[in-house]
């Protein structure tokens, strides 16, 4: 071929023209291979709500999602809330105004009214089978749906409603050096004898801290666990005779008046507007219950290094009961206008990679992740304890979900009736009805003009 009528700077211009269109090309498909996100989202804040983790370090946690997907100028605003009641009040609030986040968090111990303002999963990017698989049983029973799409072949479809990474049991902390030893751990029967034994060593020393409830934090929670150690994972299956099993105990062997000195340091942590914690610091408690994060709490008030363990609830026996399991879960908001940005922040939290670096900015949650368990649990919470989450994973019971039906409402009156002495039964009844009724009224939107109170 010809090419005499090309000359030198037509060459030129050519060869870069060439140059330039295969850079391009290349360019594209490095961008179509990329596993990173590229969108960008930065149209709208984008807003997310969680409940109780402390915001800076959450904050840091979405920072690093943002330099994971290209997106670092993506405006993202964090709030976190210490009260549940504030926090559910503030959601209501906020979906009504049309300002509620994008990602907001709910609780396992509840149908939540705010359930019907998450929307479902894509399930070619959330697979149900693939997360039957990933996650531990007693999550997915609540976190998969299904629906009916063709009514004729009776064909259905499962979609994945919420992402959740953590879960918690309750332990019980325990001060070693008030002559306590693992073995009294193994069941209530050998708890209580320990019990017994420090009473009569030490008539200063309060024992175990759960039979006065106003001072106790979480008194709600580990009422709970002894509902489930009758075998019972609904406010609804608790029997007059299993809620007489449970609270006659409180009342007959933890709340009783010859507990050295129980009441006196009572109502001083009352007037102070203190807690159970308070007195367990200063060497005055030999246990408290509650969950793993609690730590934080007791570390905050210098308590001794050396001296603090934990153990896993006990049950009465070995494979009688289960154990309770409280955890939170990730929703997106329908109404969102950055569903783009919370679809990929779910999918980051459904990844092993970042499960992982959400527990080791949470150090103090179990791995909701099958895969995840051995790369935390031989992890310490908070480096000078002796105090690993493989401790505390109580293999002998059922690990399950308790339902309150509301959890503001059962949280908050279940302790006025551990605080009532004399007809402590009678009010768990009626607060049981209570309870029930209102769920329906509330949650299930039935028997509206009904009198819960009558």
């Amino acid at each position: 071929m010809d090419f005499s009528w090309l000359n030198k700077k037509k060459i030129i211009f050519i060869i870069i023209a060439i140059i330039l269109l295969l850079w391009v090309a290349f360019l594209v498909t490095i961008m179509k291979n990329s596993t990173k996100v590229t969108h960008k989202w930065a149209n709208w804040n984008f807003t997310i709500w969680i409940f109780w983790d402390k915001k800076e370090d959450f904050f840091n946690f979405v920072n690093e999602f943002k330099k994971d997907t290209w997106n670092k100028n993506l405006t993202v605003d964090i709030e976190s809330f210490s009260s549940w009641e504030d926090y559910n009040f503030a959601l209501a609030s906020a979906i009504s105004a049309w300002k509620a986040p994008d990602v907001f968090v709910l609780n396992s111990g509840e149908t939540s009214l705010f359930e019907n303002q998450a929307i479902v999963l894509d399930p070619l990017k959330f697979d149900p089978d693939k997360f039957r698989n990933d996650y531990k049983t007693f999550i997915e029973d609540k976190l998969i749906v299904s629906t009916v799409i063709d009514e004729k072949e009776n064909k259905k479809q499962e979609f994945i409603m919420w992402i959740p990474v953590w879960y918690e049991t309750l332990w019980i902390f325990y001060n070693r050096l008030k002559w306590i030893q693992p073995s009294d751990f193994n069941s209530w029967s050998s708890l209580y004898a320990r019990i017994q034994k420090l009473k009569e060593r030490r008539w200063d020393i309060v024992p175990f801290w759960i039979g006065r409830w106003k001072t106790v934090e979480y008194s709600n929670e580990i009422i709970t666990q002894f509902f489930m150690l009758e075998n019972v994972d609904n406010i609804d299956d608790v029997t007059q005779a299993k809620a007489k099993s449970v609270l006659s105990t409180y009342f007959t062997r933890y709340a009783t008046s010859d507990s050295n000195w129980y009441d006196e340091i009572d109502q001083e942590l009352y007037r102070a507007w203190k807690t159970n914690l308070d007195a367990f610091s200063r060497g005055e408690v030999a246990m408290v219950a509650w969950f793993p994060r609690m730590l934080l709490k007791i570390d905050e008030k210098w308590f001794r290094k050396s001296a603090l363990y934990a153990k896993p609830f006990p049950a009465y026996f070995n494979w009688s009961g289960k154990s309770y399991v409280n955890y939170n879960y990730f929703v997106l908001n329908k109404d969102s206008n950055n569903k783009q940005a919370a679809e990929a922040f779910l999918e980051y939290l459904n990844s092993d990679e970042w499960a992982l670096k959400y527990l080791k900015t949470f150090p103090y949650y179990l791995p909701a992740r099958n895969s995840l368990e051995w790369d935390v649990m031989d992890n310490y919470i908070l480096d000078w304890y002796k105090i690993k989450l493989k401790d505390f994973d109580n293999q002998d019971l059922e690990k399950s979900t308790f339902d309150k039906k509301i959890k503001l409402i059962y949280d908050r009156k279940i302790v006025d009736i551990l605080d009532d002495k004399l007809d402590y039964l009678d009010n768990f009844y009626t607060f049981q009805k209570i309870l029930k009724c209102k769920f329906k009224k509330i949650i299930k939107l039935e028997n509206l003009s009904t009198n819960c109170e009558k």
